[in-house]
């Protein structure tokens, strides 16, 4: 597991010169995790997965430069993951507005997320006492 350091590195690395073997690790190191975030959040669909978890870590590497580091690298991969995923269903009910298997999809999946997040709320609520 890369450290916050480790991760600063690597990017600076990126940023700097271009390097896109410090890129490549940082792929390597969060792979798995993402994509089984993505699995969650497509209830299954693999190949859509695949789709978004590359336009991810791409628009990742095109938008290094504006990393601030406030919070994980992480934490950041998996905010764009969301956008990303976010923006595909938000345009698939555009596209199909009368597809109720689509809408229901989409709800199911918000409903599950949104019931995940009050979870971990109510966790950190829990830890703190």
């Amino acid at each position: 597991m890369l450290s916050k350091w480790d991760e600063l590195r690597l990017i600076a690395r990126c940023v700097a010169g271009d390097d896109r073997h410090a890129f490549e690790r940082l792929v390597d190191e969060y792979n798995d995790g993402l994509r089984r975030f993505l699995l969650n959040l497509t209830l299954g669909d693999a190949c859509l997965t695949d789709d978004l978890a590359q336009e991810t870590f791409l628009k990742a590497y095109l938008s290094l430069r504006s990393f601030q580091g406030l919070a994980r690298f992480k934490t950041w991969l998996y905010r764009i993951a969301y956008n990303e995923y976010y923006s595909y269903m938000r345009k698939l009910k555009e596209e199909y507005p009368e597809s109720e298997i689509r809408h229901d999809i989409m709800d199911s999946s918000i409903e599950h997320n949104d019931a995940k997040i009050d979870v971990e709320r109510c966790l950190k609520v829990l830890n703190e006492t």
